[in-house]
C-alpha cells in the first residue's frame, strides 16, 4: 500500500498536483452485512441507497459477493434490461483488497445485461 501511496504521490508532483490521503467519516461508514435483503446485490444496494442520504462509503468485506441482475422494464430514459448495482454519484464502493470480488450473473432473460452502473442510468 505504501509503494502505491508513493507511486500516486510522484505522479501527483509531477503534474503540479497534491495527493492527500483521509479516512472516510466513520459515521457516514456503512456495511451491507447490516442490511437485509434476498442476495448480495439487495444487500449492497440497501446500503448505498442509505449512503446516498448523507454522500458516505460502502465498505465491502475481503469476500466474493454474488450480484444477480434484476429484469428492469423500460421506465423514464431507462431501456428495459438487466440491471445490477446502481451506484448514487456521492456514495464510493470500497473493497477490503484484492479479496474483495463482485462476481456478476445473469438473473433472467436479459442475459447479464449491465452489472453495475451509475444510479439513474
Amino acid at each position: 500500500m505504501k509503494y502505491l501511496f508513493l507511486l500516486l504521490l510522484t505522479a501527483c508532483t509531477a503534474l503540479g498536483q497534491t495527493a492527500t490521503l483521509t479516512r472516510p467519516d466513520r459515521s457516514k461508514l456503512f456495511y451491507p452485512e447490516n442490511y437485509g435483503g434476498a442476495d448480495d446485490r439487495a444487500k449492497i444496494q440497501a446500503a448505498m441507497d442509505a449512503a446516498e442520504a448523507t454522500g458516505g462509503t460502502v465498505m465491502l468485506a475481503p469476500k466474493t459477493y454474488s450480484i444477480t441482475t434484476v429484469n428492469s422494464p423500460a421506465s423514464g430514459d431507462k431501456a428495459a434490461g438487466a440491471y445490477g448495482l446502481e451506484i448514487p454519484s456521492n456514495v464510493a464502493l470500497v473493497g477490503s483488497g484484492p479479496n474483495t470480488v463482485l462476481s456478476i450473473v445473469s438473473g433472467g432473460a436479459y442475459g447479464v445485461g449491465v452489472g453495475i452502473s451509475p444510479k439513474g442510468m
